[in-house]
């Protein structure tokens, strides 16, 4: 009598294992693993091997999707703190340089008109955006000076949002972004003002 046909392992061939255990989820492998691991022992080898393959895709796929966001070890990251833009800050720093013009009760010592002022607030501010040093400018050209004949705090003010000032500076200074020129002068009504926000 002849001996009976061993079974056949594996049942089916072994790439329909990898992607039944790989493409199922990793249960479908494991259960596979079950199914087979005395009857068909490699074909449970190869059923097992893919179910840990699969875990391990699936965690990935699942975390890349945000659908694991917040599991041990991947803690969502906490928003920063919200910082007010610069513009609604109480208080703002900025350069200038002051060129003043006659006006019906201008001191006798000022000599420019003010379309003479306007001219060279713009000439300064051509030179500035060329790179010419506006600290060296100020020193050179600003009518705002102290007893000693020296630019008053060299041309650096602070401004609170909240204190009387005068409006159009206020507003140029709390508008430009740090480090920036006004790219027209503001008129104050008694000078040209060339400004830059320092903070």
């Amino acid at each position: 009598m002849p001996a009976p046909h061993p079974a056949v392992d594996p049942p089916i061939p072994f790439p329909a294992i990898w992607a039944a255990g790989i493409l199922g989820t990793p249960l479908a492998g494991l259960a596979l693993y079950g199914a087979w691991r005395t009857r068909f022992p490699k074909a449970a080898i190869h059923a097992r091997r893919a179910s840990v393959v699969a875990l391990i895709v699936w965690a990935l796929v699942l975390q890349a999707l945000g659908v694991l966001h917040g599991c041990a070890g991947n803690e969502p990251t906490p928003p920063p703190p919200a910082v007010a833009p610069r513009s609604a800050r109480a208080t703002v720093t900025f350069t200038q340089i002051m060129l003043l013009y006659q006006r019906d009760k201008s001191a006798p010592t000022v000599t420019r008109t003010k379309e003479e002022s306007l001219v060279l607030a713009r000439t300064l501010i051509d030179r500035i955006q060329k790179g010419a040093s506006m600290e060296s400018l100020v020193v050179e050209f600003t009518d705002d000076r102290g007893n000693d004949g020296k630019p008053f705090n060299s041309g650096s003010y602070s401004m609170a949002r909240s204190k009387p000032a005068n409006e159009d500076i206020k507003r140029v200074a709390f508008g430009l972004d740090v480090g920036k020129l006004a790219p027209e002068p503001v008129d104050s009504g008694f000078a040209w003002h060339v400004i830059r926000r320092d903070d």
